[in-house]
Formats: structure tokens, C-alpha cells, sequence
């Protein structure tokens, strides 16, 4: 059986086995955010796995090309405008958001499209939300939107079909 080497802090390597390292990348061990592609595929087996039901994600090329916008299945709930992340803003602070609207945050790296999908899901009156997904709204909904974005970070099942997406490569290459 070949192994892969692991640095301990003892003396001596130890070696670690392929089962012990598939298991160490695989999705659901790992604590971090994968960053995931950007393909509404992804994000409609997300949609799935997370018990949202009626909801569809359709990509929209051009919004300027009229024909392509009004052919959208309606109602549309929700657009998602894709662009590249640009760091932390020092100057900005913190602000509430309005009572009856539900936004968090995105506080951990490569969470980007699951926060959207949670700012869309929890949003939308009457609907239909997964028990795992309608429990967190519940417990975060008094929360302010940066506190949002830091229970995102810990909410286990979001992360978990969030990374399931996730290569081994992906998952190897962001616990380095």
C-alpha cells in the first residue's frame, strides 16, 4: 500500500495511509470553504441538496439583451452578478439591515456563492425551506448581518454541500 508523508512535531516522520489522507481531504473533514465554480448546475443541485423547493437558477448572458431577460421563467426572484472578488474595504462598517429583510454578510473565503443563495432563499415569502436551512434562518434571523455571515462559517451542512463540489485537488490545495 503506498503512503503519503505527514510533518508531526515529534522526532521521526510518520506515515500517513491513503485511506488516512482521502479521508483528511475529503469535503466533509475539511472546516475550511472551497471556492467553487460559478455554474448554475451547481447551484440548482445545492438548491436540492439544501431542501429549497420551486426555486431554479437560469444564467442570463446579457441583461441588456432584452429577449433573453423577458424569456426568463417567472417569477424572477433574484439575480446574481458574478465579478471578481476585490479584498476587504478597511473604511466600511458595519450596518443593519432593514427588519424584514434577511442578509448576512460573507465573512469566510470562497463562501461567496452560498451566502448569495442564502440571502435569495431567505427572503423569498412562503418559501419552502429545507429543516436544516429553515432552522438556521430561524436561529439568525435576530442576528446583525455580520454575525450572519460568522454562523454561515459554522453552519456544518451549508459548507459540507457547499464543498461537495470540491475536487481532492481543490480541497488539498486550500488546507496548504
Amino acid at each position: 500500500m503506498a503512503t503519503k508523508k505527514r510533518k508531526t512535531s515529534g522526532k521521526g516522520k510518520q506515515k500517513m495511509s491513503d485511506d488516512e489522507y482521502r479521508r483528511l481531504i475529503h469535503h466533509k473533514n475539511f472546516s475550511g470553504w472551497v471556492e467553487m465554480i460559478s455554474d448554475p448546475s451547481y447551484f440548482n443541485v445545492m438548491i436540492r441538496e439544501l431542501g429549497v423547493s420551486g426555486i431554479k437558477i437560469q444564467e442570463v448572458l446579457d441583461i441588456q439583451d432584452d429577449f433573453e431577460f423577458i424569456t426568463l421563467p417567472q417569477p424572477v426572484h433574484a439575480l446574481i452578478f458574478l465579478f471578481q472578488y476585490q479584498g476587504n474595504d478597511t473604511t466600511q462598517t458595519e450596518t443593519d439591515c432593514p427588519s424584514h429583510v434577511w442578509f448576512a454578510n460573507q465573512v469566510p473565503d470562497f463562501s461567496c456563492a452560498s451566502v448569495a443563495l442564502l440571502n435569495i432563499f431567505n427572503n423569498l415569502p412562503g418559501a419552502q425551506l429545507g429543516s436544516e436551512l429553515q432552522t438556521f434562518k430561524d436561529q439568525t434571523t435576530p442576528l446583525p448581518p455580520m454575525e450572519r455571515g460568522e454562523a454561515i462559517d459554522n453552519f456544518d451542512f451549508m459548507k459540507s454541500i457547499h464543498n461537495s463540489f470540491a475536487r481532492e485537488l481543490d480541497v488539498l490545495q486550500a488546507t496548504m
